[in-house]
């Protein structure tokens, strides 16, 4: 076994800015390794907003990683008055949610992303969550009866346990797998060759 997991957060900034160098990771992954991604989450359910100064730090993360990870966002999106709530685990049962009506989890993913750093559209709910299926093309009240289902619920908590099992603690992280161990990569952004450099080490050293 050779496997390459990724765990994110769609509404994980820094996992917006390593979007391009992670699809370059997958572009250039050895045939014989499998891919397999785990959603997590940074926070819990929530409709209540958020403090200014929280909300005050994300802003500014977002410069930054604009500015590490050539990204562009729509900064406009925190001229919202209340804050909106420090909430991400709906956004994560929404790419589950897809998943589950035939859709590709990497197009749920991006469509999230899109919508939440660059139109400043509020991903944390629901209705919005569905407008984005819709337009992926899934059924709306389909989707929306799935957001909210137990069995989604439960199969993204299986997904956070699967990744603190790996010792996962923040995102975006790379976990890599094989016969003989298993530990977490390098996340450099813009850079996917120095991911890709060690994953064929560890395949060296595994086939040796």
């Amino acid at each position: 076994m050779q496997r390459l997991t990724y765990v994110y957060d769609p509404m994980c900034s820094w996992c917006f800015g390593f979007a391009d160098t992670y699809n370059a990771i997958c572009a250039d992954l050895p045939a014989q390794v499998t891919s397999a991604r785990l959603l997590g989450g940074l926070a819990p359910d929530s409709d209540t907003p958020m403090d200014s100064g929280m909300a005050d730090m994300l802003a500014a993360t977002w410069h930054r990683i604009e500015a590490q990870c050539a990204v562009t966002f729509d900064h406009g999106y925190w001229d919202q008055s209340p804050p909106p709530p420090r909430t991400t685990f709906v956004a994560c049962r929404a790419v589950i949610a897809a998943q589950t009506l035939g859709a590709s989890d990497l197009d749920m993913l991006r469509a999230i992303q899109r919508a939440y750093y660059q139109q400043r559209r509020n991903v944390w709910q629901p209705a919005v969550l569905t407008e984005l299926a819709v337009e992926l093309g899934l059924d709306g009240a389909a989707f929306a009866q799935a957001l909210d289902s137990v069995a989604t619920r439960a199969a993204h908590t299986d997904q956070q346990r699967q990744a603190a099992a790996m010792g996962v603690q923040g995102y975006p992280t790379l976990v890599w797998q094989d016969d003989r161990q298993s530990g977490r990569l390098p996340v450099e952004y813009g850079t996917p060759a120095v991911t890709l450099d060690v994953i064929r080490s560890l395949m060296a050293a595994d086939n040796a």
